[in-house]
């Protein structure tokens, strides 16, 4: 299902940063993980993580 967004991009200053984030850390994952190497999924898990932390970051005014 599709929604449309009641809020517009302007809302989160943080949007372009969290969605490089989860998507570097998404595919460090799947590259670690294919090359079954820990310290790259452990890379990508922590690329994940920062892009949940910046969620919880105070909005600049």
């Amino acid at each position: 299902m599709f929604f449309r967004r009641r809020a517009s991009d302007k809302d989160d200053p943080w949007l372009t940063e969290k969605l490089w984030l989860f998507t570097l850390g998404g595919v460090a994952a799947l590259v670690g993980m294919l090359m079954d190497n820990t310290m790259v999924m452990i890379l990508g898990a922590l690329l994940l993580v920062g892009g949940i932390i910046l969620r919880f970051l105070p909005r600049p005014d």
